[in-house]
This record gives C-alpha cells, structure tokens and sequence, in this order.
C-alpha cells in the first residue's frame, strides 16, 4: 500500500485516497457525498496511519451525515 506523507490536521480532508472505488478521491469529496465509506473505512484493520488518523479526523467532521445515513437505513 502507498505511504502518505504525514500533513497538518488541517490538510488532512484533502488526502486522496491511493487505492478502492474512491482511488483519488479527496477525504473531503468522499465525507459530502459517500460519508458511510468513511465510516466503513475507519474500521478496517488493514488501514494504517496517517490515512487512519485522517480517516477518523473525516469522520468526525461527517458525524452527522453518517448518523443522518445510519439511521435512514434502518
């Protein structure tokens, strides 16, 4: 997997994701409009820091959109 250079909390939303259905995508883009990916993503073991950290910084920022979608799907 492609390392990522560690960058300040608040350039972490425009990491892009190297690899998946969002390759090259910006954490951002991914919160606005696929915000469950997110939280998907923060659970996987497979995904190592600093693109978890910025993971989990995204999620917070997209809290209330994965709420929001959570609880349309039940």
């Amino acid at each position: 997997m492609a390392t990522l250079p560690e960058l300040p909390k608040e350039n972490q939303l425009d990491i892009t994701l190297p690899f998946g259905k969002h390759k090259g995508k910006s954490l951002q883009w991914i919160g606005e409009n696929f915000p469950l990916y997110l939280d998907w993503l923060v659970d996987q073991d497979w995904v190592k820091s600093p693109l978890k950290e910025a993971v989990k910084l995204a999620c917070k920022k997209f809290s209330r959109d994965i709420d929001e979608a959570l609880d349309y799907r039940e």
